[in-house]
Protein backbone atom coordinates (compact mmCIF):
# COMPACT_ATOMS: atom_id res chain seq x y z
CA UNK A 1 0.00 0.00 0.00
CA UNK A 2 1.45 3.40 -1.24
CA UNK A 3 -0.08 6.84 -1.05
CA UNK A 4 -0.74 9.12 -3.26
CA UNK A 5 -1.05 12.65 -1.95
CA UNK A 6 -2.80 11.64 1.41
CA UNK A 7 -4.89 8.63 -0.31
CA UNK A 8 -4.03 5.20 0.16
CA UNK A 9 -3.35 2.93 -2.89
CA UNK A 10 -4.21 -1.11 -2.44
CA UNK A 11 -3.06 -2.62 -5.41
CA UNK A 12 -5.41 -5.90 -5.25
CA UNK A 13 -5.72 -9.58 -7.06
CA UNK A 14 -9.32 -12.17 -7.53
CA UNK A 15 -8.94 -15.01 -5.33
CA UNK A 16 -11.17 -17.81 -5.75
CA UNK A 17 -12.10 -20.72 -3.63
CA UNK A 18 -10.15 -23.82 -5.69
CA UNK A 19 -12.90 -26.11 -4.85
CA UNK A 20 -16.71 -25.53 -3.93
CA UNK A 21 -19.17 -27.73 -2.12
CA UNK A 22 -23.05 -26.46 -1.94
CA UNK A 23 -22.74 -27.03 1.95
CA UNK A 24 -21.19 -24.16 4.14
CA UNK A 25 -19.58 -26.85 6.39
CA UNK A 26 -17.98 -28.88 4.10
CA UNK A 27 -17.60 -26.14 1.96
CA UNK A 28 -15.39 -24.32 4.94
CA UNK A 29 -13.56 -27.29 5.41
CA UNK A 30 -12.39 -27.29 1.98
CA UNK A 31 -11.35 -23.80 1.48
CA UNK A 32 -8.83 -24.23 4.67
CA UNK A 33 -7.76 -27.79 2.81
CA UNK A 34 -7.42 -27.00 -0.55
CA UNK A 35 -6.99 -23.08 -0.22
CA UNK A 36 -7.59 -20.12 -2.83
CA UNK A 37 -5.92 -19.48 -6.22
CA UNK A 38 -5.29 -15.64 -7.00
CA UNK A 39 -5.93 -14.52 -10.44
CA UNK A 40 -4.13 -11.73 -11.51
CA UNK A 41 -6.51 -9.00 -13.18
CA UNK A 42 -5.54 -7.93 -17.08
CA UNK A 43 -7.32 -5.05 -17.31
CA UNK A 44 -6.03 -1.32 -16.29
CA UNK A 45 -8.70 -0.83 -13.61
CA UNK A 46 -9.06 1.64 -10.95
CA UNK A 47 -11.69 1.65 -8.07
CA UNK A 48 -12.38 4.15 -5.46
CA UNK A 49 -14.06 3.22 -2.53
CA UNK A 50 -13.87 4.48 1.47
CA UNK A 51 -11.78 7.15 0.61
CA UNK A 52 -9.03 4.18 -0.83
CA UNK A 53 -7.94 3.89 -4.45
CA UNK A 54 -8.14 -0.01 -5.73
CA UNK A 55 -6.26 -0.66 -8.79
CA UNK A 56 -4.55 -3.90 -10.36
CA UNK A 57 -0.91 -4.04 -11.36
CA UNK A 58 -1.39 -2.54 -14.83
CA UNK A 59 -4.09 -0.32 -13.00
CA UNK A 60 -0.99 1.00 -10.96
CA UNK A 61 1.35 1.26 -13.66
CA UNK A 62 -1.22 3.43 -15.40
CA UNK A 63 -1.89 5.09 -12.27
CA UNK A 64 1.90 6.33 -12.37
CA UNK A 65 2.36 7.66 -15.40
CA UNK A 66 -0.70 9.71 -15.13
CA UNK A 67 0.48 11.29 -11.96
CA UNK A 68 3.91 12.27 -13.04
CA UNK A 69 3.73 15.61 -11.41
CA UNK A 70 1.37 16.23 -8.68
CA UNK A 71 -0.87 18.87 -10.08
CA UNK A 72 -2.08 16.21 -12.46
CA UNK A 73 -2.60 13.76 -9.50
CA UNK A 74 -4.69 16.30 -7.67
CA UNK A 75 -6.73 16.80 -10.81
CA UNK A 76 -7.19 12.55 -11.61
CA UNK A 77 -8.18 12.24 -7.79
CA UNK A 78 -10.39 15.11 -7.73
CA UNK A 79 -12.50 14.08 -11.28
CA UNK A 80 -12.32 10.19 -9.95
CA UNK A 81 -14.58 11.92 -7.05
CA UNK A 82 -16.82 13.88 -8.56
CA UNK A 83 -17.68 11.43 -11.70
CA UNK A 84 -19.26 8.91 -8.81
Amino acid sequence: MMPLLGVPIIVTTKTFQKRKHRKKRVNKKWAKRYGFREIEIQDAEIFFADGKIFVTKKGCEKLKEMCADSQTARRAIKNAYTTD
